[in-house]
């Protein structure tokens, strides 16, 4: 029976890899723990694996395509000759329903952090400590009122 083969987590914290190139074409047979494909993520390069024999029936990703995790990026199956219909229509669902909405909440999630970094600065009648201007010292005064150490000659 053909089924989805998705984009892995190579690691904990990914999210989304971009596909490097396909190591297979469609139609291909391919052993369990054949490398199908490269995935680069935000740390490294990584190749991934089919986990069971299968044929390669549709590779639905293209090299560059920036895909999250658990997304399909093609189809697999027993036999070359499978009914893959019923899974590309739920791509399809799937595609205009995941993909797009991925990259529109990233904007929308890093505005609220825009609009408060203005408020960040301290206001211009807050007393100064560098004292006009000056930039701090680069060995300050321990707590207890010692002097800094003295740089230069005597």
């Amino acid at each position: 029976m053909a089924e989805f083969f998705r984009m892995p987590a190579a690691s904990p914290t990914m999210t989304e890899g971009v596909l490097g190139e396909w190591l297979v074409a469609e139609g291909a047979s391919v052993a369990a723990g054949t490398a199908v494909a490269t995935v680069e993520t935000d740390k490294a390069t990584a190749e991934i694996e089919v986990f069971d024999k299968a044929v390669v029936l549709r590779l639905l990703a293209k090299a560059g395509d920036s895909v999250p995790v658990d997304f399909p990026i093609a189809i697999l199956g027993k036999d070359a000759g499978e009914d893959i219909s019923a899974l590309l229509t739920e791509y399809a669902g799937m595609a205009r329903t995941a993909v797009p909405a991925a990259p529109a909440a990233a904007p929308a999630a890093a505005s609220p952090a825009a609009a408060a970094a203005p408020a960040a600065p301290a206001s211009p009648s807050a007393p100064s400590s560098g004292g006009g201007g000056a930039p701090p010292h680069p060995n300050p005064a321990p707590r207890g009122g010692a002097p800094p150490p003295r740089q230069g000659p005597p």
